[in-house]
């Protein structure tokens, strides 16, 4: 190496005063350097400890056998036959355990579809494709095309228009295609928005078309490039969407346990669907039930405290969210969660439990 300015092959020496001063003030960048190595490798091993906790917790035989326990006890104390639960930990990456009889088995999630309309809505709304609090105006599909006109996309995904259950409109059997079932709700009972809150499946057949005619993509299509597909949830997907028994957008999908923890974890955790203001917009307000395609559900203990958790049910599916732990619990039962009347109670408590259980195994 050679100093600034001499000439190759001639010897020139730098006076130490002039040495140091050149030295010192590089000192300072060293230090900074140093600091910063050591801050991601604190960084790292936090990571590291966080995936370590995690992937214990569905190692940990105690906690397994503990899991197992609480299930039996619950199917014990129903009289249910089976149940399938999967669980997403409170820190590290994602990893779902599924406990339970039939656990990779899709079921249909009924009501437990509103979650994901609301999520293709929220996407669409931040893209600047809808506008979720303007009216809708007019629905060309429909026999009364204006029928919409003064409500919503948000008013009828937060049950605040006033609507006839479809179901009480169509025989058992009777496969009525999309948009005529949507006609025959709305000549039973005209929708009319409501300050209060009406629980409306009926409302959620409407969003669906609405999205449709927006997007000009049919809504399994849509739900699978917007949801379904960046997740990779290949056992999640739409059942026939013109059969009534498949409910549309209100009722039509289908998933397995580990699959709806998964959206579970993307919606509340990662935040990889919708951002922090719209998850904000679906969560319920307070003091009032429903949100767009979330509920406040629980308090999960028997004396009526314990972690308030959000998420939805379905006929025999539910989704939680605790808010206070992170703990993401989807469970299905073989049977319905609403008969006999005390059973909602009973499936909340156990998710309560299950909460607590694996808080503690997450954390030791």
């Amino acid at each position: 190496m050679t100093a600034c300015g001499a000439r190759v092959g001639e010897r020139r020496s730098i006076p130490v005063r002039h040495a140091a001063s050149w030295a010192r003030p590089r000192w300072p960048l060293i230090a900074a350097v140093g600091l910063a190595v050591a801050a991601l490798g604190l960084v790292a091993w936090v990571l590291a400890r966080s995936r370590d906790q995690a992937v214990a917790w569905t190692e940990r035989p105690e906690v397994l056998q503990a899991i197992d326990d609480v299930l039996d006890q619950f199917l014990e104390e129903t009289g249910i036959t089976g149940a399938r639960v999967a669980i997403a930990p409170t820190t590290g990456p994602h990893l779902s355990l599924v406990r339970g009889d039939r656990p990779d088995e899709p079921v249909q999630l009924y009501s437990l579809t509103k979650p994901f309309v609301a999520v293709v809505a929220r996407r669409l709304a931040e893209r600047d494709e809808v506008d979720l609090d303007a009216p809708i105006g007019p629905l060309p599909s429909l026999a009364d095309p204006d029928a919409f006109a003064d409500v919503s996309i948000a008013d009828l995904l937060e049950h605040r228009v006033g609507m006839t259950d479809y179901r009480a409109l169509i025989e058992p059997d009777e496969v009525v295609p999309m948009p005529e079932l949507l006609d025959r709700v709305v000549a039973d009972f005209p929708p009319e928005r409501s300050e209060g809150q009406f629980y409306s499946t009926s409302g959620y057949l409407a969003v669906g078309v609405v999205l449709e005619q927006a997007t000009g993509t049919s809504w399994d299509r849509l739900v699978a490039q917007e949801v379904l597909e960046p997740l990779g949830l290949a056992d999640t997907f739409v059942g026939d969407p013109e059969a009534s028994g498949s409910r549309h957008a209100a009722g039509a999908m289908f998933s397995t346990m580990d699959d709806l923890s998964r959206f579970g974890v993307a919606l509340f955790r990662d935040r990889s669907l919708v951002s922090r203001s719209s998850l904000e917009r679906m969560i319920p307000r307070d003091g009032e039930i429903f949100g767009a395609g979330l509920w406040a559900l629980c308090p999960c203990a028997a004396d009526g405290t314990g972690h308030v958790a959000a998420g939805h049910p379905g006929e025999t599916a539910v989704l939680y969210w605790f808010r206070d732990s992170g703990t993401i619990i989807a469970l299905d039962l073989d049977e319905t969660m609403w008969v006999p009347s005390g059973r909602p109670g009973q499936v909340d408590a156990l998710a309560g439990r299950l909460d607590r259980l694996v808080t503690a195994g997450v954390r030791p």
